[in-house]
């Protein structure tokens, strides 16, 4: 198990984006935890790379779960809590990882009853590109 000495080629700008998104996100909500705290977790296993990003905020309720990747949806629990944005950076984020040949997804938190979103980067189709140059 495990990546070995393998790498994930990737656009790292894009990555960089999209855990940005995440981590403004959790810092956000973190907010309400005591005290705050945002978790980040990078873990390989069967040649993917998961970067976790949780928090100790909230949480995300059941019924606003399948909602939250939509355009212009949020938690109905978090637009009355938390005013501005307009519900695109989970949405733009989820696009961004498939566009990634990755996923985003909404996992449970391992630390908190907070959130914890997990962007999963994909071996490469190919097992000869899996050492190149530019990878992250």
């Amino acid at each position: 198990n495990g990546m070995g000495d393998r790498t994930v080629q990737t656009d790292v700008q894009l990555v960089t984006q999209i855990l940005g998104n995440l981590i403004d996100n959790a810092c956000k909500y973190a907010a309400d935890g005591k005290p705050p705290h945002v978790l980040l977790r990078a873990a390989a296993e069967n040649g993917e790379l998961r970067l976790d990003v949780e928090d100790n905020g909230p949480g995300i309720r059941r019924r606003d779960r399948r909602v939250i990747f939509r355009p212009f949806r949020r938690g109905r629990s978090v637009a009355a809590a938390r005013p501005g944005g307009i519900g695109l950076g989970l949405a733009l984020a989820r696009s961004w990882a498939r566009l990634l040949r990755g996923r985003l997804d909404l996992r449970p938190a391992a630390f908190s009853t907070g959130a914890c979103f997990s962007l999963t980067l994909l071996p490469p189709a190919n097992p000869q590109e899996n050492r190149t140059s530019g990878a992250a």
